[in-house]
C-alpha cells in the first residue's frame, strides 16, 4: 500500500500510544513527534494466523506477518528466565516487549529506540498502551552507545533500521547476536589451525622474531597499504610520501602496488589460507623484503616468500605450546589482518600512521583495488550492513568488515600517542582517524 500523509498517519492507534509516551517519557515523545515517518507498507498476515499482519520498512519487516508471538518467544529467550532487569533494543510492534512483561521474575524493563522514525511505524500500526502503561517498562532513546547493555534482547529488524548516529550501537549489538554462530565456526578451524602452527614449528625455528623488527621506524611515520578499493586512487599519495617512511603492506595488497613499481619495506600475511602474492617476474623485487607472518598461515605459501621471514604470535590459547618452546612477540588481530599491520606499525616506533586501502567497505562497488585477484562487484547492500563514508553518506560494507572496523577503533582509542590518518573520503569513517584533506 501506499504511504499515508502524515495527517492520515495520526489516526487513533498512534494518538493512543503518544498519550501514555507524553506522560511517561516527554523527552521520548518529543522525538517521535519530530521524527520524519519512514517509508513502509503494509503486510497481511497469513491464513494460519488470522488477525496477523506486519509492516515493512525499507524492505524489512518489523515482526512475523504469520506467528509474530512464536517469533517473539524466540527473541525472549536470548535473555534468562530468571533475570529481574532487562534492556530491549527496539519497540516496533510489540510483540517482544508483551513477552518479556509476562515474566514474573522482571522487575525493570529498559526499551531502547535506534530510529524515531521507525519506531513511529510501528506505534501506528499496533496498540502498545497496556504495555507502555506497566510500570516495569522505561523508554529511552539511544545516545550514543558503542557497548550492549547485557542481558538484551532485540529485535533484528530495529537495529538494522537503526539511525546514523546508532551505528556503533547496531554493530555491537549485531556482534552479541551472533557470537555463538561465530564462536561455533571458530570452533571448526581450531584443529586446521593447530595443524599448521604444528607444521610451522620447524620454520619459525629457523626464522628471525618480530620483535626484531620493532623501533624502526626512525622516522616516526609508517604508511600502511591494505587491498581495499581506494588504493588504486592513492599511488601517488604514496609514491610522495614514501621518502622518510616504512611502507607496512598487507600481502594481498602486493600485486597492486607491484604495478604501480611500489615495494614495501615489510609485508604482513596471516590468514589461514593465504596465497603467495608476489608474481615470478616480481620475485627479485622482493628478495629483501622482510615477511611478518604467523604460523597459521599454509606453509607452501610461507616457503614460496623470496625474501627473510619474521614470525610473530597472537595472545591466543593455541600459541601455548609453542611459545613455550620457541618464543617470539605478539601482534594484535581480531580476526584481520589489518589489525596486525596497524599494530605492527605502531610497534615500529610509529608516531604518525597513514592508512591506505583500509576501506572496510566497497566504495564503488568493489571489493578490492584493481589488480588484485579477489576483486569482485559487491551487490548494494540493505541498510543493516552500511557503514558512512567521509563525505557522511552511507557506503555498503558487511558485517566481518563493520566488525573488523569497530575492533580497529577500540585499537585506537587505546593509542593516543599515534596520530591516524586517512587520505580517502570514499573509504568508511574510522573514528579515531583525521582525513588528510582536513
Amino acid at each position: 500500500m501506499a504511504n499515508p500523509a502524515p495527517a492520515e498517519l495520526l489516526e487513533a492507534t498512534l494518538q493512543a500510544n503518544f498519550a501514555v509516551i507524553c506522560e511517561r517519557w516527554p523527552e521520548v515523545a518529543q522525538a517521535l513527534s519530530e521524527a520524519t515517518t519512514a517509508p513502509f507498507e503494509a503486510v497481511a498476515g497469513g491464513a494460519a494466523a488470522p488477525g496477523a499482519g506486519s509492516v515493512r520498512v525499507s524492505g524489512l519487516q518489523l515482526c512475523s506477518a504469520y506467528d509474530p508471538a512464536a517469533e517473539a518467544i524466540l527473541q525472549a529467550r536470548r535473555v534468562p528466565e530468571t533475570e529481574s532487569k532487562v534492556t530491549a533494543y527496539g519497540l516496533g510492534q510489540g510483540w517482544l516487549v508483551r513477552e518479556l512483561l509476562r515474566r514474573p521474575s522482571l522487575k525493570a524493563l529498559r526499551v531502547v529506540l535506534l530510529s524515531p522514525s521507525v519506531e513511529k511505524v510501528g506505534l501506528a500500526f499496533s496498540n502498545q498502551t497496556s504495555s507502555l502503561q506497566d510500570p516495569r517498562i522505561e523508554l529511552l532513546l539511544a545516545q550514543g552507545e558503542r557497548q550492549a547493555e547485557q542481558p538484551f534482547a532485540a529485535l533484528p529488524p530495529a537495529v538494522q533500521l537503526a539511525d546514523e548516529q546508532c551505528l556503533p550501537l547496531r554493530d555491537a549489538l549485531v556482534t552479541e547476536l551472533q557470537r555463538e554462530f561465530v564462536e561455533r565456526q571458530v570452533a571448526n578451524r581450531q584443529q586446521v589451525l593447530a595443524e599448521h602452527i604444528a607444521s610451522n614449528e620447524q620454520r619459525v625455528a629457523q626464522d628471525a622474531d618480530v620483535a626484531q623488527l620493532f623501533g624502526q621506524a626512525e622516522s616516526g611515520r609508517v604508511l600502511v597499504v591494505g587491498p581495499g578499493p581506494t588504493l588504486s586512487n592513492q599511488f601517488a599519495n604514496i609514491q610522495r610520501m614514501r621518502a622518510g617512511s616504512l611502507i607496512v603492506a598487507i600481502s594481498t595488497a602486493l600485486p597492486p602496488l607491484a604495478a604501480a613499481g611500489i615495494v614495501p619495506d615489510v609485508v604482513v600475511m596471516i590468514d589461514l589460507y593465504s596465497v603467495h602474492s608476489v608474481g615470478p617476474a616480481d620475485g627479485d623485487k622482493f628478495a629483501k623484503v622482510p615477511l611478518v607472518y604467523s604460523p597459521e598461515v599454509q606453509g607452501v605459501t610461507l616457503d614460496a616468500w623470496p625474501g627473510p621471514r619474521f614470525a610473530a604470535y597472537f595472545n591466543r590459547p593455541r600459541y601455548a605450546q609453542l611459545r613455550s618452546r620457541l618464543p617470539r612477540a605478539n601482534l594484535y588481530t581480531s580476526g584481520t589482518v589489518a589489525h596486525s599491520a596497524v599494530d605492527l606499525a605502531v610497534q615500529l616506533g610509529a608516531r604518525e600512521v597513514m592508512l591506505f586501502g583500509l576501506d572496510f567497505a566497497y566504495p564503488g562497488g568493489s571489493s578490492h583495488a584493481a589488480g588484485n585477484l579477489d576483486r569482485t562487484v559487491q551487490q548494494a547492500a540493505d541498510q543493516g550492513r552500511t557503514l558512512i563514508d567521509g563525505h557522511g553518506q552511507r557506503i555498503a560494507s558487511d558485517p566481518n568488515l563493520i566488525a573488523y572496523l569497530r575492533d580497529l577503533e577500540d585499537y585506537i582509542a587505546i593509542h593516543p600517542e599515534v596520530t591516524f590518518l586517512r587520505a580517502d573520503r570514499s573509504a568508511a569513517h574510522v573514528r579515531g582517524t583525521q582525513w588528510l584533506t582536513d
